[in-house]
């Protein structure tokens, strides 16, 4: 362990509903034997009982903070080269309204960013400044691309300081860790491995149950069955209308709220409903990917950080779409399925435009069977492609994914080859029986025990373990690499 970083914990959250999730969580780190401090997001992130200290900390010190040096000092220090980039994740999450293709508040251009890179400054003076005093720590964060996420990260390491993000994993009821927004994780960085028998018949039990499910991976949701889902969100509910009305002028502030979301909800089951319309009904869906060849491209989430972190360039997918229809082999077409559990979120333009260059398949049909027919898959780093890779499909990925660092996919860096990687991934044949059983493998090897935001006890006690350990060997290693060898 390495003591002269100290064993300080920061944990930011930034919804109250992981506060008691969070709030466990600091019990279990302390009796390891790390001091931890609790950083809301903000004011409207209420807190139980158990948080005065972190809670005054917060509110008292870094909500309030004025910088005191100028932003390009510190933009450079951390080596943000835009701002806007920076803070485009968090902007395109909490502007509901907003999306590709759509109109609104993007034609107020610059106007949007402004608050965002103002937020930006006075985080990084802040952590700067708590960081340069020696107050800071080692930081574990769920995956996401909002500020406050994004700034730790980059302070803590600069620092000197271990960033340990926790995130999703395949694996039902598991989660993942790494270290970088890339979500690089640590069992698909080596190129080389050799599988023991237990191993192999582990991953073949594994790849067997997904064969056989034919579940899409995280549709059930990532809720524990031990919790009380309706208390938890009946206390979360108290808790922000009550901070509404404090904060937001009472009555007439949550007749507005409550309007504005049954407005955007009307407006999502008409878009799901045109994107429908516009594509083929299952029957056809069936026959197509039954007699024809074809790419297969999934739509994601724009809003989530798989996009807008580790995919930017690739935000506006309807454009993507146009360019992957004009890259494909002349006898393959495009078939393109919304995401099941997002489906309205894009606006009518998007869709409209997606609909002229690609097969836009019926939400209900089973990705299993479009990836079993497809002679290749396009995705920027959806877990589409990790379905795609159990069945030994040609990927080809545009983006960051946590299974793409061991040579089983076909990465694009230059836009402009994507036509050449689609031929050669075609020809290739996809993967072998032994290295469908790899992937398998990797994803076991890197998939620990544990659902973030369940606070139950054993499930708390299951995640701090893997962290400390996980955290315990970062810092032996910044040891060992500090040291160094000896000299003669």
């Amino acid at each position: 362990m390495c003591e002269s970083k100290g064993r300080q914990i920061l944990l930011p959250i930034l919804s109250e509903t992981v506060a008691e999730f969070s709030l466990e969580l600091r019990r279990e780190f302390e009796k390891r034997g790390f001091s931890t401090r609790i950083i809301p997001k903000d004011e409207f992130v209420l807190l139980p009982s158990g948080f005065q200290e972190d809670s005054e900390f917060v509110m008292g010190k870094y909500l309030s903070h004025a910088p005191k040096k100028d932003i390009h000092t510190l933009l450079e220090k951390y080596e943000i080269a835009s701002p806007r980039s920076f803070v485009f994740p968090q902007v395109v999450y909490e502007h509901k309204d907003v999306g590709p293709h759509s109109t609104g508040i993007w034609s107020n251009e610059g106007h949007v960013y402004s608050p965002y890179v103002s937020l930006l400054h006075r985080s990084l003076d802040f952590f700067d400044q708590l960081y340069g005093e020696g107050q800071g720590g080692h930081v574990v964060q769920y995956q996401g691309g909002e500020i406050l996420h994004r700034v730790l990260h980059r302070v803590a390491l600069h620092h000197g300081y271990e960033s340990v993000w926790v995130g999703f994993s395949p694996v039902e009821g598991d989660f993942s860790i790494f270290e970088n927004e890339s979500v690089e994780w640590d069992s698909f960085s080596d190129t080389e491995l050799n599988l023991s028998p237990a191993d192999a018949d582990r991953a073949r039990d594994f790849l067997h149950e997904f064969r056989d499910s034919r579940a899409a991976i995280g549709a059930s949701g990532e809720e524990s069955p031990n919790l009380s889902l309706i208390s938890r969100t009946i206390s979360v509910t108290q808790r922000r209308l009550r901070r509404l009305i404090e904060f937001q002028g009472g009555k007439k502030a949550l007749i507005r709220r409550f309007i504005s979301r049954r407005t955007r909800q009307i407006q999502t089951n008409l878009r799901a409903k045109y994107t429908v319309w516009r594509g083929l009904d299952e029957s056809e869906s069936h026959s197509l990917i039954t007699d024809s060849k074809y790419i297969f491209y999934p739509l994601q989430y724009f809003r989530e950080s798989r996009v807008t972190v580790r995919a930017q360039p690739f935000y506006d997918q309807a454009w993507l779409i146009e360019y992957l229809s004009r890259s494909l082999p002349a006898d393959h077409e495009l078939v393109v399925k919304p995401h099941p559990q997002q489906l309205g979120s894009l606006p009518r333009q998007a869709i409209k435009a997606i609909a002229q260059y690609a097969e836009l398949i019926h939400p209900d049909v089973n990705s299993h069977d479009i990836i079993e027919n497809s002679a290749a898959v396009v995705t920027l780093n959806n877990t589409v492609g990790y379905e795609s890779l159990l069945y030994g499909k040609p990927v080809i990925t545009l983006g960051d994914a946590f299974y793409d660092g061991a040579g089983y996919t076909h990465d694009v860096k230059n836009l402009s080859h994507l036509a050449e990687r689609i031929n050669e991934a075609i020809q290739s044949g996809g993967l072998s029986d032994e290295e469908i059983l790899e992937v398998a493998h990797r994803v076991l090897s890197g998939s620990h025990k544990g659902i973030w935001s369940d606070p139950t006890e054993d499930n708390v006690e299951r995640i701090a373990e893997s962290l400390t350990e996980y955290l315990s060997q970062r810092l032996t290693e910044s040891n060992n690499q500090l040291s160094g060898p000896q000299s003669r």
